[in-house]
């Protein structure tokens, strides 16, 4: 147990743990997995609290000769409790139970084997094998002109100079008694700009036409009116498919960074078309799931190496990762806003409007209840049993996808392979430190 928080001294439970053979036994203590590895017992004990890895358990369950068990949390202390508020306190409980006469009911029982199977295969289903050095060289080399990298070094160089634009554009097209420094809510316009031109739509006809609409006095935030009328004239717009960075390079202020934005932009476009390519070398599940299988044609192949190509660079920028969806589940459109002559309506004529109103609520609760949900799972780290992920998996083990064992012995190779130039650029670093040793 915990040491005494008021003396500092040891603790020893009043309960004892026995076993069958106990008495041929000898004293032990438990060890963790690292401490463990290389070890030879007769009875292995592995407690497994939900958050292992494949790596873990396969070196927890494997040490003992005889016997080897799982002792296994099917709610890991690490979890996050995702019901939200306080929890009821125990006092009113325990004086429920007194009142009604049931105070000396035994507990609830423990959780089904098959929670605790769900639990384990959730471990054995997540892999965290260490990479040897030269497959950690390979994948460091691989990554460096990852697009979600480059993207970051891309928005930060050309996102000043694009509202720099934008601004002097509004400036040359407003009347000139108004004229003024935009205010902080200017980037909400901005974006809409950048949103209206990524659909292919001029920004300065647009700013020039939401000018025009009406008259600007007694505005205290031309960019917030501004981009108020933008989004009314415009709605939801759609963009086009993007253009190669190369094609995207703003005019820099400073001449000696175009270069350098240039030299990422082609890094980007590279990287790009090397998705391409690997997708389409080794069928990537990601791909031939929306693309179907790879054309045996050079010019079908081309064509669908391109698309699959767009498909690897939008993972890459999102971030996601799953091996055979290529993008995910579709949005869920959001409900229509009740307008007020809905509202007004339901509020004059109630016995007839009762049922809207209760189906309005009705939605308005389950919509509350759902963000509700969402809010948790972000909060809260799940473990596998309540996992939507793991709805189809049953009770036992996931189904093995790899060949034999080599997914636990061996981690997987980068998924794309590292650029020529940074492969070169290793090279003569690598020669340059050997020459100076």
């Amino acid at each position: 147990m915990d040491a005494d928080p008021r003396t500092g001294q040891r603790r020893w439970t009043d309960r004892h743990f026995l076993f069958n053979t106990y008495q041929d036994a000898h004293l032990g203590y438990a060890v963790t997995d690292h401490a463990a590895q290389g070890r030879t017992v007769h009875t292995g004990l592995a407690v497994i609290a939900g958050t292992e890895n494949r790596q873990h358990a396969y070196v927890a369950l494997t040490r003992g000769t005889d016997v080897n068990a799982a002792y296994v949390f099917t709610q890991s202390p690490k979890t996050a409790d995702p019901v939200p508020g306080p929890r009821p306190a125990p006092e009113l409980a325990r004086y429920d139970r007194r009142a009604t006469g049931h105070d000396n009911q035994p507990a609830s029982a423990a959780n089904t084997p098959g929670e605790a199977l769900t639990v384990l295969a959730g471990v054995l289903g997540r892999d965290r094998q260490l990479l040897s050095a030269t497959q950690a060289r390979n994948q460091a080399l691989a990554d460096v002109d990852h697009l979600a990298i480059l993207q970051a070094v891309w928005a930060a160089e050309t996102t000043p100079a694009r509202d720099q634009r934008y601004h002097d554009l509004l400036m040359n097209t407003l009347p000139p008694g108004y004229r003024r420094p935009p205010g902080h809510q200017a980037r909400w316009l901005w974006r809409t700009l950048r949103a209206a031109e990524l659909a292919d739509l001029d920004p300065a006809g647009v700013l020039a036409d939401a000018i025009a609409e009406r008259d600007l006095a007694g505005s205290r935030d031309i960019a917030a009116v501004l981009d108020a009328r933008l989004w009314h004239r415009l709605g939801s717009l759609v963009p086009l498919l993007p253009r190669p960075w190369s094609e995207q390079v703003p005019a820099l202020a400073d001449p000696e960074r175009r270069p350098y934005v240039a030299e990422i932009a082609a890094l980007m476009d590279a990287r790009k078309d090397r998705i391409g390519e690997h997708a389409a070398d080794h069928s990537l599940p990601l791909a031939t799931a929306a693309l179907g299988p790879v054309p045996g044609h050079p010019l079908d192949r081309l064509e669908w190496q391109k698309q699959a190509a767009a498909i690897g660079a939008w993972r890459e920028l999102s971030g996601y990762d799953h091996p055979a969806d290529p993008i995910g589940p579709e949005p869920e459109p959001e409900p229509e806003p009740i307008t007020s002559a809905e509202r007004d309506g339901l509020a004059l004529i109630p016995d007839q409007q009762s049922g809207a109103i209760e189906q309005w609520i009705t939605d308005l609760a389950a919509g509350h209840r759902t963000f509700g949900g969402r809010l948790a799972d972000w909060q809260s780290q799940a473990i596998p049993s309540q996992d939507p992920d793991y709805g189809d998996l049953g009770p036992a083990f996931p189904a093995w996808t790899g060949s034999g064992r080599e997914p636990i012995l061996r981690p997987s190779k980068p998924e794309i392979p590292p650029s020529p130039q940074i492969l070169q650029r290793a090279m003569d670093r690598d020669a340059d430190w050997e020459a100076a040793d």
